[in-house]
């Protein structure tokens, strides 16, 4: 602590302090370090955290944007497609029917699915994936099932076969979309870089904040 003289003027009224000792103030190599990586991991802290949330908000976008249609588990139904090009078909459940389903030689359900153009006639070839993709949601399940594509826009007549008229399907559907493989698989991998970074930025700060770097 620093020693304070009080000295006393003639020609003065009030005392006059004087410091005999100068306090200096000065911060240690390790202080100043530290200081500067808080300055750089809270920041990418917000940064991964933003773009997390920004790649969850654009993969949700982009699985509904793909979606053509939705439609009932029904016998015959038609289908209008907007234009051509490769599309998949997925059956859609509550999550928890997803369990045990199986794709090997016998579709979930048993169903059986058809696809014909009205006009002219044309029956669009079906191929059934080897490989599932899932896309699940908080409370639904997408399993793809069936790659195809058709020639141009317009309606088209979708057949199911080997419906049970004792099954309630009411909570099932079939989901015809544009196939988005790809970018499902490079918006997962980037929720899961972002997520480690977004982990690993506040890990470290706290470590800093703490003293513990």
């Amino acid at each position: 602590m620093s020693r304070l003289g009080f000295l006393k003027s003639p020609n003065a009224l009030a005392p006059t302090i004087v410091l005999s000792r100068p306090i200096n103030v000065t911060f240690s190599g390790a202080t100043l370090l530290s200081r500067f990586w808080l300055f750089i991991s809270i920041p990418a802290l917000i940064l991964s955290v933003v773009l997390l949330i920004k790649t969850v908000v654009h993969l949700l976008h982009t699985v509904r944007g793909s979606v053509v249609a939705t439609v009932p588990i029904r016998a015959e139904q038609q289908v209008v497609f907007n234009g051509g090009g490769s599309f998949t078909l997925s059956w859609e459940a509550p999550l928890h029917a997803r369990r045990g389903v199986s794709i090997n030689k016998a579709l979930p359900m048993g169903l059986g699915y058809t696809l014909t153009r009205l006009d002219p006639p044309y029956a669009v070839p079906l191929f059934y994936t080897r490989t599932q993709v899932h896309v699940d949601s908080f409370t639904r399940s997408r399993s793809q099932l069936i790659s195809f594509a058709i020639p141009n826009a317009g309606p088209y007549v979708l057949r199911i076969s080997g419906i049970d008229p004792s099954v309630d399907y009411r909570n099932f559907a079939v989901v015809l979309a544009r196939p988005i493989g790809f970018t499902l698989v490079l918006h997962i991998f980037a929720i899961l870089v972002l997520a480690f970074a977004s982990i690993g930025s506040l890990v470290f700060t706290m470590l800093l904040i703490g003293g513990k770097v």
